[in-house]
């Protein structure tokens, strides 16, 4: 049975995903989290990166976008997405860590979160250890010099 959270573009800020994370402790049933463009910053993806750590059921997680959301038209990130959350270096820090020890999710999506170079290269390091994570989306980086991803292995 899939049990699924979908808070897409829901207003739910740093506050809101510090309470997604706690209520994720509690609710062990929860196959799949989408909180994507909610203005959530480093504060809420830590929590959400330490309830990831031993969560046993969570398969699928966006910090982004959907999967099936992807615009190209736009030229500025900043400019058209406004709502998209801002992942820090502590927050891709909270998530790699979570990577290293987390044995059940499959998909990540971290599309148009603002993240960096370096954040991406911290995201790959923690690759290397996960052996159950089959997609890592990065798509969408204006920060990122190789757009393609291809230079770390993802699309």
């Amino acid at each position: 049975t899939e049990n699924r959270i979908n808070l897409f573009h829901s207003g739910i800020k740093d506050s809101g995903a510090e309470i997604i994370g706690y209520a994720l402790i509690c609710s062990q049933k929860i196959t799949q989290l989408d909180i994507g463009f909610n203005r959530i910053g480093d504060s809420g993806i830590i929590i959400i990166g330490e309830s990831l750590k031993h969560h046993p059921s969570l398969r699928k997680l966006s910090l982004g976008t959907p999967y099936f959301f992807h615009v190209h038209s736009f030229t500025y990130v900043h400019d058209a997405f406004p709502d998209r959350n801002l992942i820090g270096i502590k927050g891709v820090n909270a998530i790699a860590q979570a990577l290293k020890v987390n044995n059940v999710l499959t998909h990540l999506a971290l599309c148009y979160t603002d993240i960096d170079e370096e954040s991406v290269i911290v995201l790959v390091e923690a690759t290397s250890i996960n052996t159950c994570l089959k997609e890592l989306c990065l798509r969408y980086y204006e920060k990122i010099k190789d757009k393609s991803g291809k230079k770390y292995g993802f699309r």
